[in-house]
């Protein structure tokens, strides 16, 4: 069914012409109006007022039936949080907030085409919204006696999955200006780049509330595939839109990176427990908050809301957030135990972390086979010489040296390892290396980059 029929769908005849003309006055003549009825509005007790519902792009408005019309009610498509029908010609709107729904009658009592009207509005204004995105992944909870129709919208949908449209929605819930340049920028640049991450730096002109409707945009747009926000620092509201895209998103995001941007512990734990409470499994994949001192508590609430990524991760940098071992024990038990983690992580940065020898936790999960291709542990107090960790099977201990992890789990993979700034050994005289490290680098096939910087290697080491 096309946006033109269900403009039909309108009940003139039940709608005088200076009604119609009155509402259209009222709304504005930018506003497009996909549909209007007249209503039943459930008030106290068993009284009702007539009302007339108008289905809009972007909002739905509710107006008295006497001329001039005025706008009793009126709230966004995104504030939508639950449709439910009682009964054959009742429909109840929950809106994210208000505690007490907007519960409406129309069309005759036993009769529900007038319902079935106002839902196939409803599918119409989202499918031209959010392209390729079904109604019930936007809202809530839709609990109806039939199943939603299908709608193919008739307006030719721009570039980038429709974010300028989709962009545009946003500043009307939001009530922010429009940028035209912002949905300039993304149409033409974005779209000849083939660019899928949003880089808010490239809009650090706008104001902290104008970037709220840029992220938010995202929520159910097809194209990008996640949000960086580098050096950009992220306000109470600017950041909650982004806890807000972590948890409702669909598609769900899989990149998120926010380097150098002032944040700290509690931003971390907010998007931790968006990430526990999202509608569906977390797709993320990629994360990055180097430079921000989020510490322990901050960098295990987001490790946890991402555990149960079932497609496992590919890249984690925490480098210089001010975290401890504590992390990388969390860490490695979250990789250890889930094992799709080895053929997905491919890049790990802990730099600049007082970790100590507490790295050695993650040991077990380098030494079975894996993809790693890029391991930082630069400046992390981790010593080189002969770290070893005990692991206890059925009452038997045996060592695990770093080298002899990384020569059995990634030594072919491996092109980047930076472990400059640590000790080389904690004793005295540093001892031969193991014969692992002599392996391990044997072993390397892909090796490219290679920091030993500031370690006071031994001469048998460096031949």
């Amino acid at each position: 069914m096309t946006l033109k029929k269900i403009a039909k769908m309108s009940t003139k005849s039940q709608i005088s012409t200076e009604l119609s003309e009155s509402i259209s006055n009222v709304l504005g003549k930018n506003v497009k109006i996909l549909y209007k009825s007249l209503i039943r509005m459930e008030s106290r007790g068993d009284k009702v007022d007539n009302r007339v519902l108008v289905v809009t792009s972007f909002r739905i408005f509710i107006t008295t039936t006497k001329v001039p019309t005025r706008v009793d009610n009126g709230f966004h498509l995104m504030e939508i949080e639950a449709l439910e029908s009682k009964k054959a010609n009742h429909l109840s709107i929950t809106l994210i907030h208000e505690h007490k729904p907007v519960s409406i009658l129309i069309g005759e009592e036993g009769t529900s085409d007038g319902v079935l009207n106002v839902i196939h509005a409803l599918v119409a204004a989202f499918d031209d919204l959010f392209p390729n995105v079904s109604m019930e992944d936007v809202i809530s909870k839709v609990n109806l006696p039939f199943q939603l129709p299908s709608v193919t919208g008739t307006r030719k949908h721009s570039t980038c999955g429709d974010f300028s449209n989709q962009y545009a929605a946003m500043c009307d819930l939001c009530q922010t200006p429009f940028r035209a340049e912002v949905a300039w920028d993304i149409d033409t640049i974005y779209l000849a780049h083939d660019i899928r991450m949003l880089h808010l730096k490239d809009f650090d002109h706008l104001d902290q509330r104008d970037l709220i409707p840029l992220v938010i945009a995202l929520q159910h747009n097809t194209w990008f595939t996640g949000v960086c926000g580098d050096g950009v620092r992220a306000g109470g509201e600017a950041w909650e839109s982004v806890c807000r895209l972590a948890r409702c998103a669909c598609p769900p995001p899989q990149r998120l990176s926010w380097r150098a941007a002032a944040l700290r512990h509690d931003h971390a734990a907010r998007l931790g427990h968006a990430l526990a409470r999202a509608k569906r499994p977390p797709a993320m994949h990629t994360i990055d908050f180097s430079q921000n001192h989020i510490e322990d508590k901050g960098a295990i609430s987001v490790l946890t809301g991402l555990a149960s990524n079932p497609d496992g991760l590919k890249y984690i940098a925490l480098s210089q957030c001010g975290l401890t071992g504590k992390t990388v024990t969390y860490l490695a038990t979250m990789l250890n135990d889930n094992p799709c983690h080895l053929s997905t992580l491919s890049h790990l940065d802990l730099s600049h972390n007082n970790l100590k020898d507490d790295v050695h936790n993650l040991y077990n999960f380098l030494a079975q086979p894996n993809v790693l291709t890029h391991l930082n542990l630069t400046n992390t107090e981790t010593t080189l010489e002969n770290t070893v960790i005990t692991k206890r099977n059925n009452n038997h201990q045996h060592d695990v040296q770093m080298w002899g992890a990384l020569l059995r789990g990634c030594a072919a993979r491996l092109s980047s390892l930076l472990v400059g700034r640590n000790p080389w050994s904690s004793a005295r005289r540093p001892k031969d290396p193991p014969p692992s490290f002599r392996q391990f680098f044997t072993a390397c096939l892909a090796l490219t980059d290679l920091d030993f910087s500031y370690c006071k290697m031994p001469p048998d080491a460096l031949k």
